[in-house]
């Protein structure tokens, strides 16, 4: 027998009414919720990416080990923007305080008293619709006290924290009383940024379906393209919570994922490579959260596969450099968006996938390139920069 109540979410949530645009659900329920203005609408620009020839001769040469027969289509679209860059819009966002309502912890997303699921106080509909709830909407216990919502789906990964749900904590001033819902079971990487942010009142779910008499929440865009406005204004606070270094120190920072999924196969040959270019190893998820802010702060340039710890350029100043390392089956352009957003140039390069897991294999050759590109002086290039023949 399942673990889950009767309730499910699933075929009686898609029954549900769902609201997608905040403006007009807040125009016929002004009885039950107050909205103020967070950001007006903008737009953003995401820089190209650069590489050496050796990445586009492997994509037009050989396709089929870079597109996911699935989803085709969009691959290629996703290779397209990855070097002619994008200008894409931001929407407006929306301060919420609402009366009497659920949250479903896991997805991040509020239900009304009248169970009209928000769409826009989450990122996903889909996490709603395929989770479940440990309860029923009637067993749901109360929370009392005015409350913030920085639950949100995929909070738990450290990523999505960063890019999703950080830069909401703009609306919360340092002190502020209001209860901030973290996601459940939370790691300690959102209590950490949460209480350098100034904020003590935290409360930390361990089920799946609350109730509240007062929840406020900051309405969400798209999951991987913050609005620069807000994640700058947190950036500076975290950046002022630690205390940096002055002046930035130019490290040059491998986030290994050694003791992680994901690895690099041939860690012996790269870690040859990155030490001639004077990089350093960390493990970032063995750091406290303060740490990380501080030490990438300093960093001149940051290397790393692609995942969470790359997120982490947040916090680089202006003008420094980011490698990322790509696996054809599974990447995004989080990383690479938010990196322009913070003036850091992004490069990348290619790296075969070679397990279920994902793990790669980088080639040192290709690897010395990009890094030579990247990070040295164009008027004196290293041999290997140097053609030979065309």
């Amino acid at each position: 027998m399942s673990k889950y109540k009767p309730w499910l979410f699933g075929k009686q949530a898609r029954s549900l009414p769902v609201f997608k645009d905040p403006a007009a659900w807040v125009h016929s329920r002004e009885e039950n919720a107050k909205v103020s203005p967070h950001e007006a609408s903008s737009t953003a620009r995401r820089h190209p990416s650069r590489t050496v020839p050796e990445n586009l001769e492997g994509l037009i040469g050989n396709p089929t080990e870079y597109l996911v027969t699935s989803r085709r289509d969009w691959d290629i679209l996703k290779y397209a923007r990855l070097y002619t860059g994008e200008n894409y819009e931001i929407p407006a966002t929306f301060e919420f305080a609402l009366r009497d309502c659920w949250l479903h912890v896991p997805s991040g997303m509020v239900i009304t008293k009248d169970k009209e699921v928000l769409s826009f106080s989450t990122y996903a509909l889909n996490a709603f619709y395929e989770g479940h709830s440990d309860l029923d909407w009637s067993d749901a216990p109360w929370v009392e006290e005015p409350a913030f919502k920085l639950a949100t789906v995929w909070g738990r990964n450290y990523a999505h924290w960063l890019m999703d749900a950080l830069p909401k904590a703009d609306a919360l001033v340092p002190g502020d009383t209001r209860l901030t819902i973290l996601d459940k079971e939370a790691p300690p990487f959102q209590s950490q940024s949460a209480e350098l942010l100034g904020l003590k009142n935290l409360h930390v779910p361990t089920i799946n379906l609350l109730r509240f008499r007062e929840l406020h929440f900051v309405s969400s865009t798209r999951s991987g393209s913050p609005d620069p406005r807000p994640l700058f204004r947190i950036r500076k606070r975290l950046q002022d919570a630690v205390g940096l270094p002055h002046p930035c120190s130019g490290r040059r920072l491998y986030i290994s994922r050694q003791h992680a999924r994901r690895r690099i196969v041939n860690g012996e040959d790269v870690e040859k490579v990155l030490t001639d270019f004077g990089f350093e190893e960390i493990f970032t998820e063995e750091m406290s959260f303060a740490d990380q802010v501080r030490i990438f702060a300093e960093a001149a340039a940051i290397f790393g596969a692609h995942g969470a710890g790359t997120m982490n350029v947040v916090f680089a100043p202006a003008g420094s450099s980011l490698i990322e390392v790509i696996n054809p089956r599974v990447w995004d352009h989080s990383a690479h968006r938010v990196a322009s957003l913070c003036g850091v140039n992004h490069y990348h390069l290619f790296a075969e996938n070679v397990s279920p897991d994902f793990d790669i294999r980088v080639d040192p050759f290709r690897l010395e390139r990009t890094l030579a590109l990247a990070l040295e002086d164009s008027s004196q290039p290293r041999k290997t920069l140097v053609e030979k023949y065309f």
